[in-house]
């Protein structure tokens, strides 16, 4: 092969890279639908908003809105809200010790008159986890679809879901660590039992890991407690017979990078990396992720928002807030307070970063809930993570999308917003100015209470994040309430700590 035929080919393969990159980016800071509305007034008559959820009524006209509720006891209205929002009140959902629940829950369905649900939906919801919140198992931003629509949660863990039946996939504060990650179930999963992907048994596929130079651990951005985070996620059906369906999540209007490509948008080419077990792992120099099969029937579509905080742990306590919840058919983006530009200019970044180990949480059973504990591993040192804190000595590297924390000699984040890159201009992606956009977390929890008993995993791995199911729900066209969901059928199964 003559010289200029490699150096053709070479040219060739960086645009074809270039090119999935491309495709691979999606909007991201202020530049959706929420900027439109500030403060998200009048969001709700915008005609590519589907559904809108502010909690801005009585605690019964809220539950009222939704399908199926569980320990509504355990929610109460708080005048906590991010800022920025126009509302006066947000949803707290608060898990206390002993009080006999395995959390809270919020589900309903998202359909047109004339559909089964949409080929590519959106959800944003602003979450503020208390500072001392004990582990969470699971936790909704969860979009999914079932066929027929059903209006109550209808998931079996521990197993791939059916083309023509289901599939669900959420964002959720992994393991001890606290680090945003994708929990996925869809027809091509990959199972825990084999480095290959194969075997029977699947539990949520994560898919910000880092390689196994880094012990495959968590890489995701750190979980903010004590502050409003905007967490907003996109799902879109494949077209029939093929892998090209998609799936991306935001934290505060910013996608996720790693070593120079976008990892929390995955579609057909994109982004590069590898596949160990039920983990991918992003790097630029693996294969390009080959998509995803969300269904093999036309009528299997996005539709339904399935919002929850999940613990078995009954001596747990668990104050979760939620607001300005958002379900849409385009990118939405953070509450818009009508100044500012989009990308903050934050800090300078530093190097370190701790390490840990890694695992999955997963869905519990026994009757009527999920189960396991979660077990996410440490965060691998530099690699792109919001960072939390503002005083002398941080190392964490700038979050992803530009925004920054405090530097390594320690120092505020630009802007003039709250130090250590949370809020304002640190860590949520929007531009300084003095705005304290920390972000704010979505409305309600799903999820189903119960523990479970089950078979457990041992597959040589570290993970001690059990996996089960929420529930298996009982046949379409019942109506299914909080306390009967309970007490259905769930799968569940403990998972060592990898």
């Amino acid at each position: 092969m003559s010289r200029r035929l490699v150096r053709t080919s070479l040219v060739l393969a960086t645009l074809l890279s270039h090119s999935a990159s491309l495709l691979a980016q999606e909007s991201e800071g202020d530049t959706g639908i929420a900027a439109r509305h500030p403060g998200d007034e009048g969001i709700d008559d915008d005609s590519e908003v589907v559904f809108v959820e502010n909690f801005e009524a009585s605690l019964s006209e809220i539950l009222g809105r939704w399908e199926d509720v569980t320990s509504p006891d355990s929610m109460s209205l708080t005048p906590d809200v991010p800022a920025s929002s126009s509302g006066t009140n947000s949803l707290l959902m608060h898990k206390t010790p002993g009080d006999g629940t395995t959390g809270a829950a919020l589900y309903r369905r998202i359909q047109p008159a004339d559909a089964e649900g949409y080929e590519r939906l959106y959800a944003r919801m602003y979450v503020k986890i208390d500072q001392a919140a004990d582990v969470i198992h699971h936790f909704g931003t969860n979009l999914g679809g079932n066929c027929p629509s059903t209006p109550w949660p209808m998931v079996s863990a521990g197993n791939r879901t059916d083309g023509d039946s289901s599939f669900w996939t959420g964002i959720e504060p992994y393991g001890e660590d606290w680090q945003w990650d994708f929990y996925t179930y869809w027809v091509e999963m990959r199972s825990w039992e084999n480095d290959d992907g194969s075997g029977d048994s699947c539990y949520g596929n994560a898919f910000l890991r880092d390689t196994a130079e880094g012990d495959w651990a968590p890489i995701g951005p750190q979980v903010r407690r004590g502050e409003w985070v905007c967490v907003e996620m996109m799902v879109q059906v494949n077209d029939l017979g093929e892998s090209n369906g998609e799936q991306a999540f935001w934290i505060d209007g910013q996608l996720i990078r790693d070593d120079g490509q976008i990892i929390s948008h995955l579609g057909p080419g994109y982004p590069n990396g590898s596949w160990l077990r039920d983990k991918w792992s992003p790097a630029p120099a693996g294969d390009p992720f080959e998509g995803f099969r969300w269904r093999t029937t036309a009528d299997l579509l996005v539709n339904y928002v399935w919002l929850y905080v999940y613990t078995e742990e009954e001596s747990y306590d668990i104050p979760v807030r939620f607001d300005d919840v958002v379900v849409a058919t385009s990118y939405i983006g953070p509450l818009y307070t009508g100044s500012g530009g989009t990308g903050g200019s934050g800090g300078s970044s530093g190097t370190g970063g701790s390490s840990g180990s890694s695992g999955t949480p997963g869905f519990g059973g026994g009757s009527g809930g999920m189960s396991g504990s979660p077990g996410m591993g440490g965060n691998a040192g530099g690699r792109a993570r919001p960072a939390s804190g503002g005083g002398a000595g941080e190392s964490d590297r700038p979050a992803p999308g530009g925004t920054g924390a405090s530097s390594a000699s320690g120092g505020s984040s630009a802007g003039g917003a709250d130090s250590g890159g949370a809020g304002g201009s640190g860590a949520s992606g929007r531009s300084g100015g003095g705005s304290d956009n920390g972000g704010s977390g979505g409305n309600g929890a799903g999820g189903v209470p119960g523990i479970g008993g089950g078979p457990s995993r041992s597959d040589g791995s570290d993970d001690d994040g059990g996996c089960g199911c929420l529930a298996a729900g009982s046949a379409p066209g019942r109506s299914l309430p909080g306390a009967a969901f309970a007490a259905a059928l769930l799968l569940f199964a403990r998972r060592r700590r990898r």
